[in-house]
């Protein structure tokens, strides 16, 4: 199952993260991209609570 989240960054840049579960955390494609990061569940609340981009 995939989720997906629109996050916007403090600067107003929004960035598309497609997140589904793996066997140690998640992996997130950002904004369509055919390029898949592994993260753990700590990444993931952090990215969402605080986008860096």
């Amino acid at each position: 199952m995939k989720t997906i989240y629109r996050v916007e960054s403090p600067t107003g840049e929004v960035r598309v993260l497609e997140v589904s579960r793996n066997e140690t955390g998640y992996n997130v494609y950002i904004d369509d991209s055919n390029i898949c990061e592994s993260i753990t569940e700590e990444e993931l609340t952090e990215a969402l609570e605080n986008p860096n981009f």
